[in-house]
């Protein structure tokens, strides 16, 4: 039975997963950004000093590095995101969040941290590592799929 309800919640996860992120699309247009740009800024906000090379960020995003390259470069031209060529290898290209791109980032962070936030409230630390596990066991799951997806290509 828990399995049945387990699914039921996750089912209704992903629906509300979808609204939410359709009014976050909407936010994000008056930005003039769509929600992968607004992912995109997320991903190169993880790393603000150093910035986030295009290698790293088409692996974490799971796209193609001509994909990631486009995406920086509109991101670029927007005034969102600074790019830079390493000092010891000019092939290799880093991409930076200016300040604008830095408030984007910092308001979305705000959400996913209030989600989290309100998930863990009133959990013990034991419950919060089971729910942590949980989750590790999810992405774990998603991540395997994705790379047989990948190698089915």
């Amino acid at each position: 039975m828990i399995c049945q309800n387990l699914v039921e919640e996750l089912e209704e996860a992903y629906t509300l997963i979808t609204v939410v992120e359709e009014e976050m699309v909407e936010n994000a247009k008056k930005l003039d950004l769509s929600l992968a740009e607004v992912h995109m800024l997320q991903a190169i906000g993880k790393n603000k000093e150093k910035g986030r090379t295009i290698s790293e960020l088409a692996a974490e995003r799971y796209i193609t590095l001509s994909s990631v390259t486009i995406a920086v470069n509109k991101l670029a031209r927007k005034g969102y995101v600074l790019k830079t060529k390493a000092q010891r290898d000019g092939r290799v290209v880093y991409a930076r969040l200016t300040e604008q791109g830095e408030r984007v980032d910092r308001l979305y962070r705000r959400f996913h941290q209030s989600l989290a936030h309100n998930m863990v409230e009133g959990f013990s630390e034991e419950e919060k590592q089971v729910l942590l596990k949980g989750i590790g066991r999810l992405n774990n799951f998603l991540q395997h799929r994705i790379e047989k997806m990948e190698a089915s290509k």
